[in-house]
């Protein structure tokens, strides 16, 4: 508009290139604070997964490449009903250590510092869950369980928190009124 005496091209001309290098200068600031805060403050949290099953690896392998979580799998602990050794095929899918079974549990956390231990046992093996539970509460580590959903053939299904009580849908109609 030329209502001054500084053209508006050349404010222009000025301006963009200014805030394009401030916003550099910031983006790369950001960054580098970002990786030392990463690398002084959030150090990884030796985590656990008790249990062999298939919801068992898909959260080991969803957890150890999260690379925004602070869990990191060391190993995995065996249920009293699971049978299967190191050398099996399922065990193979995570390149994990087979640590021990749930009767060395607290020796396991002791010797590895374990902050956080998952519960991935099958759905047959639920009447576990409270035991482990109530035999953990002295050990100053975050118990989560990951309820084993994978284990049944569920077509229209979601998972929704309601009055603060998880529910799983096992079967939602896709006609709603």
């Amino acid at each position: 508009t030329k209502a001054t005496d500084i053209s508006s091209r050349e404010v222009l001309l000025i301006w963009a290139p200014s805030v394009l290098l401030v916003q550099l200068l910031n983006s790369v600031t950001l960054a580098y604070l970002n990786r030392q805060y990463k690398a002084r403050y959030a150090k990884p949290s030796p985590t656990l997964v008790i249990g062999q099953s298939n919801i068992a690896h898909h959260l080991i392998k969803s957890l150890n490449s999260n690379s925004w979580l602070r869990d990191r799998v060391i190993g995995i602990v065996q249920s009293y009903e699971d049978t299967l050794d190191s050398t099996h095929p399922t065990h193979e899918k995570n390149s994990l250590p087979l640590l021990g079974n749930i009767a060395s549990l607290r020796s396991i956390i002791k010797e590895h510092n374990i902050k956080r231990i998952y519960i991935a046992l099958p759905l047959s093996e639920s009447e576990q869950i409270e035991g482990l539970h109530i035999d953990l509460l002295d050990q100053n580590v975050d118990v989560i369980w990951a309820p084993d959903i994978f284990a049944m053939n569920l077509l229209n299904h979601s998972v929704r928190v309601v009055a603060c009580v998880p529910l799983i849908y096992l079967n939602e109609s896709q006609l709603t009124a």
